[in-house]
Protein backbone atom coordinates (compact mmCIF):
# COMPACT_ATOMS: atom_id res chain seq x y z
CA UNK A 1 0.00 0.00 0.00
CA UNK A 2 1.31 3.45 -0.83
CA UNK A 3 1.99 6.06 1.81
CA UNK A 4 1.92 9.83 2.13
CA UNK A 5 4.38 11.90 4.19
CA UNK A 6 2.69 14.68 6.13
CA UNK A 7 4.98 17.63 6.95
CA UNK A 8 5.08 18.66 10.60
CA UNK A 9 6.77 21.46 12.46
CA UNK A 10 10.44 21.21 13.50
CA UNK A 11 11.34 19.39 10.26
CA UNK A 12 9.52 16.16 11.14
CA UNK A 13 7.15 14.15 8.96
CA UNK A 14 4.38 11.70 9.82
CA UNK A 15 3.52 8.80 7.54
CA UNK A 16 -0.04 7.68 6.75
CA UNK A 17 -1.55 5.22 4.30
CA UNK A 18 -2.63 6.93 1.08
CA UNK A 19 -6.18 5.68 1.74
CA UNK A 20 -6.23 7.73 4.98
CA UNK A 21 -4.80 10.95 3.56
CA UNK A 22 -8.29 12.47 3.23
CA UNK A 23 -8.66 12.23 7.03
CA UNK A 24 -5.63 14.41 7.75
CA UNK A 25 -5.25 16.73 4.76
CA UNK A 26 -6.04 20.42 5.04
CA UNK A 27 -4.74 20.82 8.59
CA UNK A 28 -1.49 22.20 9.94
CA UNK A 29 0.09 19.37 11.93
CA UNK A 30 2.84 19.86 14.47
CA UNK A 31 5.44 17.60 16.00
CA UNK A 32 4.66 17.27 19.69
CA UNK A 33 6.64 15.49 22.38
CA UNK A 34 4.70 13.30 24.80
CA UNK A 35 5.66 10.35 27.00
CA UNK A 36 9.10 10.08 25.43
CA UNK A 37 7.87 9.97 21.82
CA UNK A 38 7.16 12.46 19.07
CA UNK A 39 3.59 12.47 17.75
CA UNK A 40 1.73 14.36 15.04
CA UNK A 41 -0.91 16.62 16.54
CA UNK A 42 -2.92 19.75 15.87
CA UNK A 43 -4.85 22.19 18.01
CA UNK A 44 -8.58 22.74 17.84
CA UNK A 45 -9.37 25.49 20.30
CA UNK A 46 -7.87 24.32 23.59
CA UNK A 47 -7.97 20.64 22.59
CA UNK A 48 -5.03 18.67 21.19
CA UNK A 49 -6.00 16.29 18.38
CA UNK A 50 -3.57 13.43 17.66
CA UNK A 51 -3.25 12.13 14.12
CA UNK A 52 -3.24 8.46 15.16
CA UNK A 53 -6.58 8.91 16.94
CA UNK A 54 -8.07 10.65 13.88
CA UNK A 55 -7.02 7.78 11.63
CA UNK A 56 -8.66 5.17 13.88
CA UNK A 57 -11.68 7.40 14.51
CA UNK A 58 -11.24 7.36 18.28
CA UNK A 59 -12.66 10.40 20.05
CA UNK A 60 -13.18 9.03 23.57
CA UNK A 61 -10.71 8.01 26.30
CA UNK A 62 -9.63 4.75 24.61
CA UNK A 63 -5.90 4.47 23.96
CA UNK A 64 -4.11 3.96 20.65
CA UNK A 65 -0.80 2.10 20.66
CA UNK A 66 1.90 2.39 17.99
CA UNK A 67 3.11 -1.21 17.63
CA UNK A 68 6.60 -0.15 16.49
CA UNK A 69 6.82 2.59 19.14
CA UNK A 70 7.28 5.25 16.43
CA UNK A 71 4.71 7.96 17.14
CA UNK A 72 5.09 9.33 13.60
CA UNK A 73 4.26 6.03 11.87
CA UNK A 74 0.50 6.42 11.56
CA UNK A 75 -0.11 3.63 9.06
CA UNK A 76 -3.09 1.45 10.00
CA UNK A 77 -1.01 -1.71 10.34
CA UNK A 78 0.96 0.04 13.09
CA UNK A 79 -2.01 1.41 15.08
CA UNK A 80 -4.13 -0.61 17.49
CA UNK A 81 -6.49 0.04 20.35
CA UNK A 82 -4.95 -0.83 23.69
CA UNK A 83 -5.81 -0.88 27.36
CA UNK A 84 -3.60 1.14 29.72
CA UNK A 85 -1.73 -2.02 30.87
CA UNK A 86 -1.17 -3.12 27.25
CA UNK A 87 0.11 0.32 26.33
CA UNK A 88 2.51 0.28 29.28
CA UNK A 89 3.65 -3.25 28.39
CA UNK A 90 4.66 -1.93 24.96
CA UNK A 91 6.83 0.84 26.40
CA UNK A 92 10.61 0.51 26.32
CA UNK A 93 13.10 0.68 29.17
CA UNK A 94 12.97 3.76 31.38
CA UNK A 95 15.47 6.42 30.38
CA UNK A 96 17.37 5.96 33.67
CA UNK A 97 17.76 2.21 33.10
CA UNK A 98 21.46 1.35 33.40
CA UNK A 99 21.31 -2.12 31.80
CA UNK A 100 19.80 -0.93 28.53
CA UNK A 101 17.17 -3.69 28.76
CA UNK A 102 13.61 -3.49 29.99
CA UNK A 103 13.07 -5.49 33.18
CA UNK A 104 16.79 -5.91 33.89
CA UNK A 105 18.85 -4.40 36.70
CA UNK A 106 22.05 -5.20 38.56
CA UNK A 107 21.79 -6.79 42.01
CA UNK A 108 24.79 -5.24 43.78
CA UNK A 109 24.49 -7.53 46.78
CA UNK A 110 24.69 -10.75 44.76
CA UNK A 111 26.69 -9.23 41.88
CA UNK A 112 24.28 -10.72 39.36
CA UNK A 113 21.82 -9.32 36.85
CA UNK A 114 18.21 -9.78 37.82
CA UNK A 115 15.17 -9.93 35.60
CA UNK A 116 11.79 -8.91 36.95
CA UNK A 117 8.35 -8.11 35.63
CA UNK A 118 5.65 -6.22 37.52
CA UNK A 119 8.01 -6.10 40.53
CA UNK A 120 8.16 -9.94 40.62
CA UNK A 121 11.57 -11.58 40.39
CA UNK A 122 12.06 -13.87 37.40
CA UNK A 123 15.64 -14.83 38.30
CA UNK A 124 19.27 -13.76 38.58
CA UNK A 125 21.75 -14.21 35.77
CA UNK A 126 25.45 -13.87 34.99
CA UNK A 127 24.89 -11.40 32.15
CA UNK A 128 22.38 -8.67 31.33
CA UNK A 129 21.66 -10.43 28.01
CA UNK A 130 20.57 -13.63 29.78
CA UNK A 131 18.36 -11.61 32.12
CA UNK A 132 16.87 -9.74 29.13
CA UNK A 133 15.98 -13.00 27.39
CA UNK A 134 14.33 -14.31 30.57
CA UNK A 135 12.35 -11.06 30.81
CA UNK A 136 11.32 -11.38 27.15
CA UNK A 137 9.98 -14.90 27.69
CA UNK A 138 7.89 -13.83 30.68
CA UNK A 139 6.72 -10.59 29.04
CA UNK A 140 5.57 -12.37 25.90
CA UNK A 141 3.72 -14.97 27.99
CA UNK A 142 1.98 -12.16 29.90
CA UNK A 143 1.31 -9.62 27.14
CA UNK A 144 1.62 -11.41 23.79
CA UNK A 145 1.94 -8.99 20.86
CA UNK A 146 1.83 -5.98 23.21
CA UNK A 147 5.02 -7.04 25.01
CA UNK A 148 8.10 -4.90 24.52
CA UNK A 149 10.76 -7.49 23.75
CA UNK A 150 14.39 -6.59 24.31
CA UNK A 151 15.48 -8.93 21.52
CA UNK A 152 13.47 -6.91 18.98
CA UNK A 153 15.52 -3.82 19.83
CA UNK A 154 18.98 -5.30 20.17
CA UNK A 155 20.38 -7.28 17.21
CA UNK A 156 23.19 -8.73 19.36
CA UNK A 157 20.65 -10.11 21.82
CA UNK A 158 18.71 -11.74 18.99
CA UNK A 159 21.95 -13.26 17.67
CA UNK A 160 22.72 -14.58 21.16
CA UNK A 161 19.28 -16.20 21.34
CA UNK A 162 19.90 -17.92 18.00
CA UNK A 163 23.28 -19.19 19.17
CA UNK A 164 21.75 -20.40 22.44
CA UNK A 165 19.01 -22.28 20.58
CA UNK A 166 21.41 -24.05 18.24
CA UNK A 167 20.80 -24.90 14.62
CA UNK A 168 18.56 -27.93 15.29
CA UNK A 169 16.20 -25.85 17.41
CA UNK A 170 16.13 -23.06 14.82
CA UNK A 171 15.16 -25.52 12.09
CA UNK A 172 12.38 -26.85 14.35
CA UNK A 173 11.12 -23.32 15.05
CA UNK A 174 11.18 -22.44 11.34
CA UNK A 175 9.24 -25.58 10.41
CA UNK A 176 6.60 -24.79 13.05
CA UNK A 177 6.16 -21.29 11.63
CA UNK A 178 6.04 -22.47 7.99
Amino acid sequence: MSTVRIPLTRGFHAVVDADDFHLVEGYIWQASYRSGLIYASRREGSQTIYMHRVILGITDERLVDHADKNGLNNRRYNLREATRPQNIANSGPHKTNASGFKGVSFDKERRLWKAQINAKLIGRFASPEEAALAYDDRAFAAWGVFAYLNQDHCPNLCAKRMLDLGIEDLIAVESEVA
